[in-house]
């Protein structure tokens, strides 16, 4: 036999059992590689946020150099008002698909065809929220032009 030994005792010396190391090393592999994977998968996603959020902040110091501080201003909460509406509906999606398609992962065909049909419902009804608030919006915006 090769490799390491790894030899446990259970009352001193009379009773010793020998155990090959490889079964313990194999798992420590396993683990180890695993890890390096998911690091190297996690390094990538963290470069990519820090970019997007470089190019964000960058964004908005042009913004605030063109514009004045009001608009800057204006821009920003807007912004925040369109990350509150698709966060909360992206959050309200995943929340309620996620079981339900964690349950059909197994067959492929019926989870293609269940993707296929939610994919449908969530773009009908983004549109359809979009525009009925563009409705509101330029409803709005033709009362305060006539006061």
């Amino acid at each position: 036999m090769s490799g390491w030994f790894v030899s446990i005792s259970t009352n001193g010396l009379d009773n010793c059992v020998t155990l090959p190391c490889n079964v313990f090393t194999s798992d420590v592999l396993r683990v180890i590689n695993s890890f390096k994977e998911l690091y190297n998968f996690g390094l990538k996603l963290l470069a990519a946020n820090l970019i997007n959020t470089l190019f964000k902040d960058a964004f908005l110091v042009v913004i605030g150099k063109i514009y004045s501080t009001k608009d800057l201003g204006y821009y920003k909460q807007a912004e925040q008002f369109n990350a509150i509406l698709s966060n909360n509906f992206s959050q309200i999606v995943r929340k309620v698909t996620l079981p339900a398609l964690s349950q059909i992962q197994d067959e492929k065909e019926r989870l293609k065809v269940t993707y296929r049909r939610l994919f449908v419902s969530v773009a009908i009804v983004s549109f359809a929220a979009v525009f009925v608030f563009a409705f509101l919006i330029i409803k709005t915006l033709m009362l305060m032009k006539h006061q």
